[in-house]
């Protein structure tokens, strides 16, 4: 077995990361192992090489506009069209020609950047890693591209490989101007059996109508049994009333599960015009199906 490299580590890490949860931030943090659509080919494999002692590539730019990508005793030519295109085809014809020694994975969580991101790994050490470790949490990540162009952006931007998280901070705008009341909110978590409550920033709790009717921001709303033992809650950080539509952003800050995925549900119940979250923005009969 090979000696797993930085980059592999990586790799591992990623797959072990909780299926809810993106890994975008990981891939942030370590940019530099990865290959981006906006990287020079030659310059990242340079350094890659010298780094772990692979063999170079040589690439060149004919009169013809073809750029000629070379590795050992295999070749690949693409033609140039002088759009962003040319990256992400240049990265798939590296894939072809470093494919006897190397695997070429396409990072699925970094499909909402204008930079794709992409990951190198030796064959042997991609091998032993999907042995080791379940298909799902590997394909839940990684895409192994496709040399075609054409195949490989059909793949990795149809919406079954637009992988979909929900962050702690939910933005809805709602068609209407009546915004919900607290006592609203208190009552519909009540039909579903969680008693909440009021506080303002750290305070007790609040009765429903002593909490502003129209504006509750900066209001946290919580399990009653937890208020004394949490300064925090689901945090109602923004709310606007339109001349025909109001908003709400929350957050979710020390609250349990239910209590935040009760909350999705609630929203569901709305009519809601568009929801944010995170990396993704939801209609209103996507998020009911969801949700609803």
């Amino acid at each position: 077995m090979k000696k797993p490299n930085a980059i592999s580590q990586i790799f591992c890490k990623i797959i072990r990361i909780s299926s809810q949860e993106d890994s975008w931030p990981l891939i942030e943090e370590n940019a530099s192992a990865f290959f981006w659509t906006d990287s020079d080919i030659e310059e990242f494999w340079s350094c890659l090489a010298l780094s772990e002692g692979y063999d170079p590539i040589r690439v060149a730019i004919d009169q013809a506009e073809k750029m000629h990508i070379s590795y050992k005793d295999k070749h690949a030519e693409i033609n140039l069209t002088g759009t962003r295109q040319d990256r992400t085809a240049s990265i798939l014809a590296l894939a072809n020609v470093i494919s006897d020694d190397f695997t070429v994975l396409y990072c699925k969580d970094s499909w909402h950047s204008s930079d794709l991101a992409f990951l190198v790994l030796p064959n042997e050490i991609f091998t032993d890693t999907v042995n080791s470790q379940k298909a799902t949490k590997i394909n839940k990540r990684f895409i192994v591209v496709d040399h075609d162009l054409h195949r490989f952006e059909t793949e990795a931007f149809s919406e079954k490989n637009q992988n979909l998280y929900i962050g702690d901070e939910l933005t809805i705008i709602v068609r209407g101007t009546s915004m919900p009341s607290p006592a609203d909110w208190e009552t519909w978590f009540k039909k579903l059996n969680i008693d909440v409550g009021w506080r303002h920033f750290s305070g007790e709790q609040i009765p429903a109508e002593r909490v502003p009717q129209m504006s509750y921001e900066g209001w946290y709303l919580q399990e009653i049994s937890k208020i004394s033992k949490t300064k925090q809650g689901l945090f109602f950080e923004q709310s606007v009333i339109y001349p025909d539509s109001f908003k709400i952003t929350v957050q979710k800050k020390e609250v349990s599960r239910k209590i935040w995925n009760t909350y999705l549900r609630l929203t569901a119940s709305l009519d809601t015009m568009f929801i944010q979250s995170r990396n993704k923005t939801f209609r209103n009969t996507e998020w009911k199906s969801l949700f609803g």
